[in-house]
């Protein structure tokens, strides 16, 4: 869809004051590296308002929270160590809701394998050997309490040393402008995106067939030949 061409939208993202210049929303956001979910919410409300926290499943920040249960420690693993299922989620609410489901009985490889952020949780379900030094500080004091019972689940353990993907936005639109002329720039990134979008649509329909009937083998040849050469 697109939008007037002389509106001229300034917002404030997460403290941070953006103008977005131009017709298109996805114009918007590649222009200034952000996600489209901002955007899309900027477009469509009344200057002044104040969104309610918008999720964004693709943003990627600093933090995340661990659910830990130790499994076993004993005779055969080395001194300090333990086996634990752990996994890895991006907020303190999605945590808190995990856990809840983890007490009332579900089981902590299953849903490792939905909700947990780290890699090869498919492989191995969230299980691993925790070694002194090799987490943060606040898992091992957990995870590593000689003191602690088996199978005891932590709450949520904040840790900002790792990243961890899904945020929320807060957008308010502080003004709009009328008759504001785009500048070269922001046309020439427009008519780039337009016709992007359009040859890439022609290649997806699949209506559009390449006509090579003209071609007989000895030129197909020269083409592949030419183009092989770099």
């Amino acid at each position: 869809m697109l939008w007037p061409e002389n509106y001229h939208w300034t917002i404030s993202l997460n403290l941070v004051k953006v103008t977005l210049a131009g017709t298109r929303k996805t114009s918007c956001a590649n222009f200034f590296g952000i996600s489209s979910v901002p955007v899309e919410y900027a477009f469509n409300t009344e200057p002044g308002n104040l969104s309610q926290p918008l999720f964004d499943e693709e943003i990627t920040k600093g933090g995340g929270y661990w659910l830990i249960k130790v499994l076993s420690r004993g005779e055969d693993e080395e001194e300090g160590d333990a086996n634990v299922h752990a996994m890895l989620l991006g907020n303190e609410a999605e945590a808190q809701e995990i856990r809840a489901r983890l007490v009332a009985g579900e089981d902590f490889a299953t849903l490792a394998k939905e909700f947990s952020q780290l890699e090869g949780v498919e492989e191995n379900e969230g299980k691993y050997l925790l070694s002194p030094g090799m987490m943060t500080p606040a898992v091992e004091e957990f995870a590593l309490d000689p003191e602690l019972e088996l199978e005891t689940i932590s709450q949520p353990i904040r840790d900002e040393t790792v990243s961890t993907e899904g945020a929320y936005w807060l957008v308010k639109v502080v003004a709009t402008e009328e008759n504001r002329q785009i500048d070269e720039g922001d046309r020439d990134l427009l008519k780039s995106e337009a016709f992007d979008e359009w040859i890439a649509s022609m290649w997806d329909d699949p209506a559009n067939v390449v006509d090579d009937s003209y071609l007989d083998d000895e030129k197909k040849a020269w083409a592949i030949e030419q183009v092989t050469k770099g």
